[in-house]
């Protein structure tokens, strides 16, 4: 016996001869004609719409109608009550299953999110989906996003219902990616993809399937980064390189070389992507690095020798902040505290600890110093003990007194430097 579908559409109680756009129903799957053999459940039911969709009007209803040869799937989430009505029904649906989940979670980027929701688009690998979530910007950049949504199939516009922080709302976007991809893409909407940024990505995690993180160099304005990888060696790689996840992390707590880049210049393994409930923890200087930290224990890590992305350098941007605020001395120091017993032997340990605490402390130093002749600055302390509280740590003066001679002794040494921060703290001040 052939396995039908009986299609409800709640409200009117009138069934459908095929389902329409925006609608939520109630679906009874039968093997068989007995009612016995009958699940019914309540869901929401999507379909794809072409571009001609408005020649299929039903007269009486503003939705378009379904052509028979519509293809439909029940959605691979269902509807969560912290989206509005605006987005609980994804406004573009893909009736397949994508190889690769492109997101883009921003707010208030609307300079630039045309261009990178553009970039992303015209990539030469087109088996993806792209999730954009706007977190309720003011400068008109999610009416652009949402305009780009209705003119593509593979984009699926969300809002959440609320205000968002950065983290919550990355989370946000990770969660309404499919079931069944198998890899996650995170684009910032400041950034851009080069247009074989998804093929070599995809390619190198085809070809190592141990891999759950991948990574590319950036060009950040005009300086690629990172440079100088591979650490050794002056032949050029003549391909992808492959690295334990510990090996990856260990290059990173021992000798500085932080291939992680951005959330925009990484792709990850979507199972580990969906078996996390919280994959950027909240709270963290860059969640994306302490998401690597954490992830590279059990996986491999693949880095790609191309430019695959592009991040804008902005003065304004959270980036140019932290770097005001020395946040990549506590950023090493914070992460060998909490991540470094897993990478490192207790010599290791005991070691870098002690170095990073070093450098942290010099720079503590340093800003004392700068405060003691151009005024103080509280948002510097307060960042620095938000760090610092992740690891159950606070700034204390004996950490600011030990620095002194270093923070002295580099400024002799290193002059110009010296004078480059002092500029840019009075320009971002």
């Amino acid at each position: 016996m052939q396995d039908h579908v009986e299609v409800v559409a709640r409200g009117d109680g009138r069934v459908r001869e095929r389902p329409w756009v925006g609608v939520r129903f109630e679906v009874t799957i039968c093997a068989g004609v007995t009612p016995e053999n009958c699940e019914t459940r309540e869901t929401v039911v999507t379909i794809p719409v072409s571009n001609n969709h408005h020649k299929n009007r039903d007269p009486d209803d503003s939705h378009p109608r379904a052509t028979s040869a519509s293809l439909f799937r029940l959605p691979d989430k269902p509807a969560h009550g912290d989206v509005t009505s605006r987005t609980e029904i994804p406004n573009q649906a893909v009736a397949r299953s994508p190889r690769v989940s492109v997101v883009t979670p921003f707010y208030n980027n609307a300079e630039f999110i045309e261009q990178c929701m553009r970039s992303v688009l015209s990539q030469t690998f087109d088996d993806f989906e792209y999730i954009v979530v706007d977190n309720h910007s003011t400068d008109g950049g999610g009416e652009i996003a949402s305009r780009i949504a209705d003119s593509d199939r593979r984009v699926t516009f969300y809002r959440p219902e609320t205000f968002l922080a950065q983290a919550p709302n990355f989370n946000f976007a990770l969660s309404r990616i499919s079931r069944t991809s198998e890899y996650t893409k995170v684009i910032m909407a400041d950034d851009l993809m080069f247009p074989r940024c998804l093929e070599e990505m995809v390619a190198a995690g085809d070809a190592f399937p141990g891999a759950g993180m991948i990574a590319a160099h950036r060009l950040e304005g005009s300086e690629v980064v990172p440079a100088g990888f591979p650490p050794s060696g002056n032949d050029p790689p003549s391909g992808p390189t492959l690295l334990s996840g510990r090996d990856a992390v260990r290059l990173y707590l021992m000798e500085g070389h932080f291939l992680f880049g951005t959330p925009s210049t990484v792709m990850y393994r979507s199972g580990l992507v969906r078996g996390e409930p919280v994959f950027y923890p909240p709270g963290r200087i860059y969640q994306d690095t302490d998401a690597a930290l954490r992830i590279l224990r059990d996986v491999d890590f693949v880095f790609i020798h191309q430019i695959l992305t592009y991040s804008r350098t902005q003065d304004t941007g959270l980036t140019q902040k932290q770097e005001r605020f020395r946040s990549r001395q506590l950023d090493l120091y914070t992460h060998i505290r909490e991540f470094g017993a897993a990478y490192l032997n207790a010599d290791e340990l005991a070691r870098q600890t002690e170095c990073a605490r070093r450098e942290f402390r010099i720079g503590l130093a340093k800003q004392w110093l700068h405060e003691r002749v151009g005024g103080t600055n509280p948002r510097y302390w307060e960042f620095q003990n938000r760090g610092l509280a992740t690891v159950g740590e606070r700034v204390r003066t004996v950490d600011i007194l030990m620095g002194v001679p270093g923070a002295v002794w580099q400024a002799v040494e290193r002059p110009f430097e010296a004078l480059r921060f002092a500029a840019r703290r009075s320009v971002g001040s």
